[in-house]
């Protein structure tokens, strides 16, 4: 509690998926490594902003 990370992601998205306006929605889970208790899951969402 009370510290913190930083985390870069890094995504290869096909080229057949680059054109839809949703790329990924989905979530992330962190899960404690002893005792696979989740500890927190967050909405993630990949959009095309430039998708008409």
């Amino acid at each position: 509690p009370g510290d913190s990370f930083n985390m870069d992601w890094f995504f290869t998205i096909p080229p057949e998926q680059r054109e839809q306006e949703m790329i990924c929605d989905g979530e992330l889970r962190v899960i404690d490594a002893d005792s696979d208790e989740l500890l927190t899951d967050l909405p993630v969402q990949i959009v095309n902003s430039a998708a008409n």
